[in-house]
């Protein structure tokens, strides 16, 4: 008798712990999706932080920002542009992303004009090999998370995904289990780690210029580029255009048109191994497409691709601060 009282008591309590558990989850999946931007994608939210900051601190400025990938979060210093331009009357904001891409700046660009952060003058960093799909999914489609993503953006980019099943599966898996799937950010956003990470946010300055590496030796410059030239070394075969990479920069500069925000495109530089590393025919079609493009739609595009030396790069394409100063 007292072994089933026992019994029925710990199956009981096990349900209770279940539910307690489940509640749980999903009270942090809304929180995450609410109120924690800080727990669900970091960088941005650390970014859009602190942008909005700056612009609280001059809101009768003209503003420009630059949205893009890590080659561009770590190219811009935009605090001492700001400064060396019209100080009193200029405010320049790096708002670029790591793993950015078509698909991310437009949801960058919609976030950004929801926090108040409308830009005069928005520039858009376009990656050559983003555009370029020779096999399977697009270079984005792969990368970009949906964890990172609200309801509403998982929704926003499946037009743009070849396989939208990819980001609302990690969506899914994010949200129905959060304790699991954010547990590194919670840890961080809790204080529980006591060491930071290699590319540690702190890194971030004021204006949203990210930096990765202050110096590299000879050796860790060549270990750097090794690897980023082995990571891209797909870059072959004949060009075919990305439709979701295409399709999701003609909708930012759609955006910025119907907003009337003055707009250009920029190819960030990259180093002369790095350049290499596309065969001269898809190089041209490359290129043509991005002039193609750009006056198709009657917009601006700066090719800086050359504009550096190979000692400004700590891997070939993302820049060290003193290039980033060159830059």
């Amino acid at each position: 008798m007292a072994r089933r009282v026992c019994r029925r008591r710990l199956r009981a309590d096990l349900l209770w712990a279940f539910v307690a558990f489940a509640l749980l989850q999903v009270g942090l999946a809304w929180a995450v999706e609410r109120w924690l931007p800080d727990v669900r994608d970091p960088e941005a939210a650390l970014k859009e932080e602190r942008l909005r900051a700056r612009r609280a601190e001059a809101p009768d400025h003209a503003l420009v920002l630059m949205l893009g990938s890590s080659r561009a979060a770590m190219a811009l210093r935009a605090a001492e542009l700001s400064a060396s331009l019209a100080p009193d009357h200029i405010l320049v904001l790096n708002g670029a992303v790591m793993g950015g891409g078509p698909m991310k700046t437009l949801i960058c660009l919609r976030r950004a004009l929801d926090a108040g952060l409308r830009p005069d003058l928005l520039f858009v960093e376009v990656v050559p090999m983003h555009f370029h799909q020779p096999a399977g999914l697009g270079l984005e489609e792969r990368t970009l998370s949906g964890a990172t993503l609200t309801t509403a953006e998982i929704a926003a980019v499946r037009p743009y995904c070849d396989e939208p099943v990819r980001q609302r599966n990690q969506w899914l898996k994010s949200r129905l289990v959060p304790c699991v799937g954010y547990r590194a950010q919670l840890h961080d956003y809790l204080a529980l780690d006591v060491c930071a990470e290699d590319d540690d946010l702190g890194l971030m300055d004021s204006h949203g210029w990210h930096p990765r590496h202050w110096s590299v030796t000879p050796t860790q410059h060549a270990r750097h580029t090794e690897q980023a030239l082995r990571q891209y070394d797909w870059l072959r075969g004949p060009f075919r255009p990305t439709r979701s990479a295409v399709r999701a920069l003609s909708d930012v500069l759609e955006c910025c048109r119907v907003k009337g925000i003055a707009v250009a495109l920029i190819a960030m530089p990259e180093s002369k191994a790095f350049q290499a590393l596309y065969e001269p025919t898809l190089r041209a079609d490359i290129n043509a497409f991005l002039g193609d493009f750009s006056a198709a739609r009657g917009v601006p595009l700066i090719d800086a691709r050359s504009w550096l030396s190979d000692d400004d790069f700590w891997d070939g394409h993302h820049m060290l601060p003193e290039g980033a100063g060159h830059f």
